[in-house]
């Protein structure tokens, strides 16, 4: 996995952009078997450092082989921000890798019946040859 942070009219400590890494790197557990993913988390300052108000913005698109997610997220704090840019982020990744994995057990990957005790018998295999 690939994260690129890059500002534009914030600053950040390189303490944050640490923290923020290693935030990021944690969803890494929903992207197992998928590569390669690159995620680019901009933050930025929209109506300029002089302005107060909602205008700190964070955008998260991460790029994975067959689709793009991308969330964003404007607040008066650009650390809160990128946490519920976060959190939408981490949903976001849940829900598909669900998904998959439901996906692959409807698909045909359980081999077996299962009891009224919750047991699974595994089915037999036919022979040809009859």
């Amino acid at each position: 996995m690939k994260i690129n942070v890059k500002t534009k009219g914030v600053i950040i400590t390189s303490k944050q952009k640490a923290q923020l890494e290693k935030q990021i790197l944690k969803l890494k557990k929903y992207l197992k078997d998928v590569s390669p993913v690159t995620v680019d988390v901009m933050l930025m300052d929209e109506s300029g450092p002089d302005k107060g108000g909602v205008d700190q913005a964070v955008h998260i698109n991460a790029v994975l082989p067959k689709q793009t997610i991308f969330i964003e997220e404007t607040d008066n704090r650009i650390m809160r921000a990128f946490t519920t840019a976060y959190k939408r982020f981490e949903r976001k990744l849940k829900q598909l890798h669900e998904a998959k994995v439901d996906g692959n057990t409807r698909a045909g990957r359980f081999t077996g019946i299962i009891d009224a005790f919750g047991r699974v018998i595994p089915r037999r295999k036919r022979n040809k040859n009859k």
